[in-house]
């Protein structure tokens, strides 16, 4: 995997934080176009185009599922295409579904871009710099918590050899039998954590400022990067508050304005960004 060092880890972060404003806050094909090539930019431009094939793969069934389930409960929409058990199944509740799940697709590949462009150890010493106690509790969190999925299953074993039945049909009597489990595990979890916060105590965690041997400096590339990001929320934010430029797709397809000055703006900003992350 390449890693771009040459991008500052806060240039990723604040560009994320605003792609993922922004696929929450509209649901214009335009905007998502835009991302989408994007993406695609950024995969061609570091050899990693597999990703996309992978990012399809968990989206197919994400969008059949999400589909089915707009067709059985949502019948709003103005252009019917067919009935099911007597309930209309309009063409603009698909479209939602469909957008919906191609949301949830770009967001998969925000997050491989980011792998993609952070390196973890420079991350880390990063936000440690920056944010110290967030970040120690932070990792402490991701160190606890893929171990509990293990000790779960060894006090369920144990349990179980004690006799106590983890097969009620009462949700009642199946919470009352897992409740020694979640207390044993809190117990040791807590105990964890303690040890985890002594050892770094004893080593002297934020006695002194933490030494850094690879400091990473913001260029001018990060900068206009940050400030396009910090525009575009400002942007997002200025256009829900006086409630422009929203899109409802149950309101039928001839009432949408896919192309306005929103939709404009924020696909030159992107691609602008997009263009100077490639260079």
């Amino acid at each position: 995997m390449i890693v771009n060092k040459s991008i500052h880890v806060l240039t990723i972060t604040i560009m994320s934080l605003a792609l993922i404003i922004l696929l929450f806050s509209y649901d214009n094909p335009i905007i998502l176009l835009i991302i989408t090539l994007l993406f695609f930019a950024v995969f061609y431009k570091y050899n990693s185009v597999k990703k996309i094939t992978q990012g399809i793969i968990y989206f197919i069934p994400f969008m059949l599922i999400t589909v089915i389930i707009n067709m059985i409960f949502v019948w709003d929409g103005r252009t019917v295409l067919f009935y099911i058990l007597h309930k209309p199944v309009t063409l603009e509740a698909l479209i939602y579904a469909v957008i919906l799940s191609y949301k949830l697709l770009l967001i998969i590949y925000l997050f491989m871009i980011i792998n993609l462009l952070v390196d973890s150890d420079t991350a880390v010493s990063y936000f440690s710099s920056k944010m110290p106690k967030s970040t120690l509790t932070f990792m402490i969190a991701m160190k606890l918590f893929p171990s509990m999925k293990e000790k779960i299953h060894n006090l369920k074993l144990i349990y179980t050899v004690r006799g106590v039945n983890f097969n009620h049909e009462k949700k009642t009597d199946l919470i009352k039998s897992y409740m020694p489990i979640l207390s044993v595990l809190l117990e040791n979890t807590l105990e964890g954590a303690f040890d985890i916060g002594e050892a770094a105590y004893v080593r002297g965690f934020l006695s002194s400022k933490r030494s850094i041997y690879e400091k990473q400096t913001l260029k001018k590339r990060d900068i206009i990067i940050i400030l396009i990001n910090i525009l575009l929320i400002f942007l997002i934010i200025f256009c829900k508050f006086k409630n422009l430029y929203n899109i409802d797709i149950y309101q039928g397809l001839k009432s949408l304005s896919l192309i306005n000055k929103f939709s404009i703006t924020a696909a030159v900003l992107i691609i602008l960004e997009g263009l100077i992350i490639c260079m």
